[in-house]
């Protein structure tokens, strides 16, 4: 609205009434099965570990946001910028496969960023969880999950229709807002930790926790 003077692009606020119900479905459905299978013990690790994990798994994510959520997405999606739902449910669809690489990718990166320390008398140490089947989510913490999907999700979609106001074509300003997405959602993960307390620690510290651990 700041942007607009007060006047909002139609196509933003329809695209994001589509997020919002995004976000609603898609958090609280993840926070329910991501336990399903063995899954990678993220909270295991300190500050510093996660914040190159975190960087390891965004060439991966980025990579396939921009090809699949931005070009092959940006392809298939009508050249005038329809907000009807059924000419976009394609899109939507292909572009949900990127979330399936940055769970892979982010995995790989946790386990190999994470030192061998686990307590193998302690099942809760161990950096790959055995799988526990479908959770009950805390609905908190899935609140805040889906509040920060749709803040991120809605950032995009504003960046996307200025670049098409500005002229740039469907495809191109499809593939700019989704990279500038993907950046912002993997490190999403690591402002909740700063926000939690966590921060930087030495190199002494470091070595501190890797021995004690």
């Amino acid at each position: 609205m700041l942007d607009t003077a007060h006047h909002p692009a139609p196509e933003i606020a329809a695209r994001n009434m589509g997020v919002a119900v995004e976000s609603i479905i898609v958090e609280p459905g993840k926070s329910s099965f991501e336990r399903v299978g063995p899954s990678m013990n993220r909270s295991l690790s300190n500050f510093n570990e996660k914040v190159r994990s975190s960087f390891y798994g965004v060439l991966p994510y980025a990579a396939a946001t921009i090809i699949l959520n931005g070009y092959v997405s940006g392809l298939l999606q009508p050249a005038n910028d329809s907000t009807e739902f059924e000419k976009l449910i394609l899109p939507l669809m292909i572009g949900t496969i990127a979330n399936g690489v940055r769970g892979i990718s982010n995995a790989i990166a946790v386990h190999s960023v994470h030192p061998q320390r686990d307590r193998p008398s302690d099942d809760t140490a161990v950096i790959i969880r055995p799988s526990q089947g479908p959770t009950l989510p805390e609905l908190s913490v899935v609140a805040k999950k889906s509040a920060i999907r749709f803040f991120m999700s809605a950032c995009r979609n504003t960046f996307y229709v200025q670049l098409r106001k500005g002229g740039m074509s469907v495809l191109h300003a499809s593939v700019l807002a989704q990279f500038a997405y993907a950046f912002f959602a993997q490190n999403r993960d690591l402002v909740y930790d700063l926000m939690q307390g966590e921060g930087w620690i030495s190199v002494s510290q470091n070595r501190g926790l890797s021995a004690d651990f």
